[in-house]
């Protein structure tokens, strides 16, 4: 049995992060599709031309790249939205000092 981790789909990603990030995540599903093939159902086994335990080895290669690639891609993400909620946080601290500026000076 593999664990399959959910990464979360942000809404607040670039179109190319989402994309890049999607297409990991399928890369990723593929390998542990073929990983279960080999590893619990012999009868599909019979189309490689390198051996069973070569190709178990490459997948997951290619496994663990795809879930490094995502996990990079996502701190990206999530460096991202921290950046921006920052500069929000930051105006609306601005905005608060300038009215209370504007109120005492009303005074």
């Amino acid at each position: 049995m593999f664990v399959i981790i959910n990464y979360k789909q942000n809404t607040m990603a670039s179109p190319l992060l989402q994309a890049s990030i999607s297409h990991y995540i399928a890369k990723r599903d593929k390998c542990l599709a073929e990983l279960n093939v080999l590893l619990n159902n012999g009868v599909g086994t019979g189309a490689f031309t390198s051996t069973i335990t070569d190709e178990v080895i490459r997948l997951f290669g290619e496994l663990d790249s795809a879930d490094s690639t995502i996990r990079t891609i996502q701190v990206i993400i999530d460096g991202n939205q921290q950046a921006d909620n920052k500069k929000i946080a930051d105006r609306l601290e601005l905005i608060e000092q300038l009215s209370n500026n504007t109120t005492n000076q009303q005074v």
